[in-house]
């Protein structure tokens, strides 16, 4: 009987998370600048690469970086707004054209 309630919790709970309208927004990936994306880059190097390779490509408009180590060779990029994700990429240039036209 506990394992049954505890499976049912459980599948209400995940539940609940596919039917919020902004799921990223439990993990705080939104942006909080409406002037600026927020940017999540799950990759193995280390966040102060990315900062710097930001400012190299003289990209403006990215407010907050975050990261998460992967184990994958290629970096996975993933650009949000206030409200929702709005680009994702695996290539560093294809992420460069991006911010540099929006």
């Amino acid at each position: 009987m506990l394992i049954t309630g505890t499976f049912l919790i459980f599948i209400f709970t995940s539940c609940s998370y596919f039917t919020d309208d902004t799921p990223f927004k439990k993990y705080d990936l939104l942006s909080t600048d409406e002037e600026k994306f927020s940017l999540l880059v799950v990759a193995n190097e280390d966040e102060t690469e990315w900062k710097e390779f930001l400012d190299e490509n003289t990209i403006l408009n990215v407010g907050v970086i975050q990261h998460q180590y992967s184990l994958e060779k290629n970096p996975d990029f993933l650009l949000f707004d206030q409200t929702n994700m709005v680009y994702q990429t695996y290539d560093e240039q294809d992420l460069i054209d991006f911010l540099v036209t929006n």
